[in-house]
């Protein structure tokens, strides 16, 4: 090892009071740094796993593990913050951060499956979401206005052409907008909800030539309160583009204010649905670009307000399938399953051996003697799915899985097995509770 060779320690001359180094220029050890940014200009050559780093504005402190890349910080000082203040052009930080980048290494670092908050302030320059961006938010992000200035207290994100979000939870109070020419850059990969309340808006600029929303699961938009759609461009391209075979419900409600669709909101092509639920009572406006089925629900005005909560008297009086609705006399969530109100989402009875990660949590499979083979479609990083597989002495074969000691296990003879996979982005990881009895 090349170097200086020192044959006692350093210290201050006559004691003096400074310092004997700057941490900034050590290797490893602790460095306090003013935000992420800084965090991550350290040099690799400065780097080390197991060092940590405090990060002044926003209070976390870092270390690095498995790698020396931006990518391997995780926080170490407990829970990560449930919410961020986003403020392009921030010079002083005080808790915020200025740039995407930042933002992105705060979703990556927060503890899942936290409800998030990115609070958006466009008090000093408009946020943009860049060109580069491919964030998955995991599906429980949320964009919240914070001090807007624009148009009727209306925050506006701009979405770069060729950028994306994946799975976002909700806005509220917050518009995001964009030109998109060539990726569609909102857009679902598993089924899920997302809520739009407080004059949050979707916008479709003028010049796209593709979609602003892309549905490829089944999803459910919940719009509360003055929110609305805004298609700036004729019905060419839909705001919402429902991909082929998936379903999209959307629930439109407002306590004074009569909220219909505008023509071009919602396209798919011939085996796409629409479910369009509203309180009032003629809602719908025709969307020429919809050649699929479209299904109209009213629901019940017994709380305009909020017709998702209520008593047991005042459940929606025409329910959609997959509507969930809390009530208040048994304090529990329940789902309409297309017959009844249910206290529990059903399991999905699994009828040849393909799983599909899109349809449920929940599976449930009866085997035959023999050799049997799963498969996996349409798995999806950060879900958990539970298999329940029952039956007769058999073999059973699946996807690449990460096990327990690299060895699947060997399915219990006449009995029931629960088996449990996570996937993480890169690999899915599988563990077994056997001999259910």
């Amino acid at each position: 090892m090349s170097g200086i060779d020192l044959i006692g320690t350093l210290q201050p001359k006559n004691s003096g009071a400074f310092p004997t180094h700057d941490a900034q220029y050590g290797k490893g050890g602790f460095q306090s740094v003013a935000d992420l940014t800084a965090r991550n200009a350290i040099p690799n050559l400065n780097r080390v796993e197991g060092m940590q780093v405090y990060v002044v504005a926003n209070g976390q402190t870092y270390s690095l593990a498995s790698g020396l890349t931006n990518a391997d910080w995780y926080s170490v000082t407990g829970a990560t913050p449930q919410s961020i203040t986003w403020r392009p052009g921030e010079t002083s930080k005080n808790g915020q951060v200025a740039t995407w980048a930042e933002v992105e290494v705060w979703i990556a670092a927060s503890i899942q499956p936290a409800p998030l908050l990115v609070y958006v302030d466009d008090s000093i320059a408009t946020p943009s979401v860049p060109l580069t961006a491919d964030t998955d938010c995991l599906g429980f992000l949320w964009f919240v206005a914070s001090n807007p200035i624009t148009y009727s207290g209306t925050t506006y994100v701009e979405i770069a052409n060729g950028g994306r979000l994946r799975n976002l939870a909700g806005l509220d109070g917050v518009s995001l907008y964009g030109s998109p020419t060539s990726v569609i850059p909102i857009t679902w990969d598993y089924s899920a909800f997302f809520f739009l309340q407080g004059n949050a808006w979707l916008d479709l600029e003028t010049g796209a030539t593709v979609a602003l929303v892309e549905v490829q699961h089944t999803l459910s938009i919940d719009c509360i309160g003055n929110t609305a759609f805004i298609n700036f461009v004729s019905p060419t391209y839909p705001i919402i583009k429902i991909n082929a075979a998936q379903i999209l419900t959307l629930t439109r409600r407002h306590q004074s204010q009569t909220i219909s669709l505008v023509a071009g909101t919602v396209g798919g092509a011939v085996g796409t649905t629409l479910n369009f639920a509203s309180i009032d009572a003629a809602p719908y406006t025709a969307q020429p670009l919809m050649l699929g089925t479209v299904n109209l629900t009213r629901l019940s005005k017994a709380n305009a307000s909020d017709p998702s909560r209520g008593s047991t008297a005042n459940r929606p009086a025409a329910p959609f399938t997959g509507e969930m609705y809390f009530d208040t006399d048994g304090y529990a969530a329940i789902w309409w399953d297309g017959a009844n109100w249910i206290n529990t989402p059903t399991a999905s009875s699994i009828s040849a051996f393909d799983i599909d990660w899109s349809l449920k949590a929940v599976f449930t499979k009866t085997l035959s003697a023999g050799a049997n083979t799963f498969t996996f479609s349409n798995a999806t990083s950060g879900k958990i799915i539970v298999v329940r597989v029952t039956g007769a002495a058999s073999t059973l074969t699946w996807p690449t899985v990460k096990w327990a000691g690299g060895t699947p296990p060997t399915q219990t003879a006449s009995g029931t097995d629960i088996y449990t996979f996570i996937h993480d982005g890169t690999d899915i990881f599988g563990s077994a509770v056997q001999d259910m009895s």
